[in-house]
């Protein structure tokens, strides 16, 4: 309910490689393996709903270390998130008396209403 001002749409590709495997007794349930998934690329965008101009293309990367990459590309999109939101979005919150007064006798959240 509350908005938030970045979101990060991301995907992972993965190639599947097929797995050799031996069947198990057919009175007991099991599950059989018989692929494995191996990351091979990702792509993420980050959109600023509070502000299109902070919003960034689309970044795609192919290569082995795949997750590892997406990994710190991530933290250095939070950093990124971060600074622009403490320099751009960090405001002061106004309350008017009765706002105050509103507040301070409310017994529920207006959000989750608990």
């Amino acid at each position: 309910m509350q908005p938030v001002p970045f979101v990060i749409y991301a995907d992972f590709e993965a190639i599947t490689e097929k797995l050799d495997s031996c069947r198990p007794p057919e009175e007991k349930s099991y599950t059989t393996t018989y692929q494995s998934h191996r990351a091979c690329s990702y792509g993420y965008k980050v959109v600023c709903h509070a502000d299109q101009k902070y919003s960034k293309p689309v970044e795609i990367y192919r290569g082995e270390d795949a997750i590892e990459k997406c990994i710190v590309k991530m933290f250095e999109e939070v950093k990124y998130c971060q600074k622009v939101m403490q320099k751009h979005f960090n405001k002061p919150l106004i309350m008017t008396a009765e706002n105050e007064r509103d507040f301070q006798n409310s017994n529920s959240c207006y959000i989750c209403e608990k």
